[in-house]
């Protein structure tokens, strides 16, 4: 009889300890995750997108099963300042990345600092993954760190170091032959050497009789021939590992035959190993498009287009061959194709629908790539998360700070004695300092001045305000921005303009921007909002939600 009750307890105890389990919180649970950051893909555009495709596709099925959702942006989510809230969770005020650039006094002055080489004030996910001993993937990265400087268990391959700016090469015939083909050798100051590398050498030939085809022959000997708009792909290996180049016949007009180079980019990122096996079984790095010299008028939309599906393609080797050949607790994809076009073309896309068919291209590989991730997730056990920060609002003009200053008599050289106030140009918006060495009354005189100065600028053909938002030093805390860093004024343009880089005095107060495309303005704007596609459905999501629902999935309180 004791038996019998004894193990009808045992049995009832089993039971009950089976329904505890059964009620503990997904959030104990640890998971594998990949968290794709589709940069730049704004949740207006893509429900616009969506309400006119027909594709069934990837993106068709998360809006349908609700787990696609709008995400609020930080407040100045220019790129660096939102990956750090991405990856950290928290605000600027505390990541300490208060801008594209900022400001640091020292030695009574203002010191320039850049963004993406400042480590973070906070650790991000996937520091903390790495520091509880979890395999970390990170690919396609556009910073090397976090908060720390060396990471134990994370393989990361970031967005390739450029060796070589893009540029032209003019050939033209000479009198050497080599059978029935004509010699072509280079000509110009700014070509000379091309064909004749310390790595790697080059000869160029074509027949009479073939006017779309270039036969080129390298000095192991190999002759490959080109057509006319095709790209030739060669590699070089050098001490820091393989650097890719490739080149493009564009152009013949009087016998004179012009390639565009484009720029080549080695592997960068650690640990060492692991970049020479992506070197070794993927390739040298694509690196990133030639955005300027598109803007420039230097190439078309179509080879920019080209080239940013070039990056792509890399990024989603690399992912598909690493990640099928390790484990890893946590994957980490940066996805560029919607910040490539957004930079690049979203004026010209938004004002003259040109383009328009080339973005639902974009669209559509979207929906491919994210279904292979997808597919992966699934056979491999994986959480999947895809976000973006932030979206994209079309640019017409850029503002030349300095000169906006400086035409209202403000005095900006920090190495003037007596300066005033020193405004540094972030993209959509600005910090401005105010030389700390002047006196309580001056300080509060400077600053009404420049108040006055941003709230009284307008475009001088429409006659409308160009200035969005304008923070004193105690308002920084409403838009999570309270950081020693920040500037005493902090400004953000509105959806249309941006500040120029590098802007001097004596230039015209309005340009035409490099960029068609940007991001960072105040979330009154509803193209300034991303997009989150989580099974785990969030209410009011947030930018700086990302990171303690990565944790969660990965069973890690979300504090240090």
């Amino acid at each position: 009889m004791i038996d019998i009750e004894l193990k009808h307890h045992s049995l009832y105890i089993l039971i009950l300890l089976l329904f505890l389990q059964s009620c503990v919180p997904d959030s104990a649970t640890e998971q594998k995750v990949i968290v794709v950051h589709a940069r730049g893909l704004s949740h207006s555009n893509l429900m616009n997108y969506l309400e006119i495709s027909d594709q069934e596709g990837f993106l068709q099925r998360a809006r349908s099963d609700g787990k696609l959702q709008k995400l609020e942006p930080i407040t100045n989510a220019v790129t660096i300042s939102n990956i750090a809230s991405f990856e950290t969770g928290v605000f600027p005020d505390q990541h300490g990345i208060v801008g594209h650039n900022f400001g640091r006094y020292e030695n009574q002055s203002i010191t320039v600092r850049s963004g993406f080489e400042t480590r973070f004030e906070q650790a991000a996910f996937w520091e903390k993954a790495d520091k509880n001993g979890m395999r970390v993937l990170n690919v396609g990265a556009l910073t090397l760190h976090g908060k720390y400087e060396t990471h134990e268990n994370v393989d990361c391959l970031a967005q390739g170091e450029n060796r070589a700016e893009g540029r032209f090469v003019y050939l033209v015939p000479s009198l050497v032959k080599k059978d029935s083909l004509i010699n072509y050798t280079e000509t110009g100051e700014e070509s000379i050497g091309f064909l004749s590398s310390a790595t790697q050498k080059f000869k160029v030939y074509k027949r009479p009789s073939e006017r779309r085809t270039l036969y080129v022959e390298s000095d192991s000997g190999v002759l490959n021939r080109i057509q006319k708009s095709e790209w030739l792909e060669w590699v070089n290996k050098s001490s820091s590992g393989k650097e890719a180049f490739r080149l493009k016949w564009t152009e013949s007009q009087s016998d004179t035959i012009t390639f565009y180079v484009r720029g080549s980019f080695v592997n960068r990122g650690y640990p060492s190993s692991f970049l020479a096996e992506v070197d070794q079984a993927v390739g040298a790095s694509k690196g990133w498009p030639n955005i300027v010299g598109y803007a420039i008028g230097e190439i078309t939309a179509s080879t920019l287009i080209e080239e940013i599906n070039d990056e792509l393609d890399y990024v989603m080797d690399v992912f598909d061959y690493v990640a099928n050949r390790e484990t890893y607790d946590l994957i980490m994809v940066d996805y560029p194709l919607m910040d490539r076009y957004g930079h690049a073309f979203w004026n010209t896309i938004m004002s003259t629908n040109e383009l328009r068919d080339e973005l639902e291209l974009a669209y559509d590989r979207m929906n491919d790539d994210f279904d292979q991730i997808k597919e992966f997730a699934d056979v491999n056990d994986y959480t999947l998360i895809i976000a973006s920060g932030h979206g994209f609002s079309p640019i017409q003009k850029a503002v030349n700070l300095e000169h906006l200053l400086t035409q209202n008599e403000i005095i900006t050289d920090v190495e003037q004695i007596g300066w005033e106030a020193k405004g540094i140009a972030g993209k959509v918006s600005s910090h401005i300092y105010i030389n700390p060495q002047l006196t309580t009354n001056d300080k509060t005189d400077i600053l009404a001045k420049l108040i006055a100065v941003f709230e009284n600028c307008t475009d001088p053909n429409s006659g409308m305000p160009v200035v969005d938002q304008i923070y004193s030093k105690d308002e920084l805390g409403k838009i999570g921005m309270d950081h020693q860093n920040s500037g005493d004024l902090f400004v953000i343009l509105k959806p249309g303009y941006i500040f120029k880089r590098n802007g001097k005095a004596n230039d015209p107060l309005f340009s035409q921007p490099f960029f068609k495309g940007d991001h960072g303005y105040g979330l009154d704007h509803e193209d300034a909002y991303g997009m989150i596609i989580s099974d785990r459905p969030c209410v009011s999501c947030q930018t700086t939600d990302i990171s303690n629902l990565v944790l969660t999935h990965l069973g890690l309180e979300s504090s240090e």
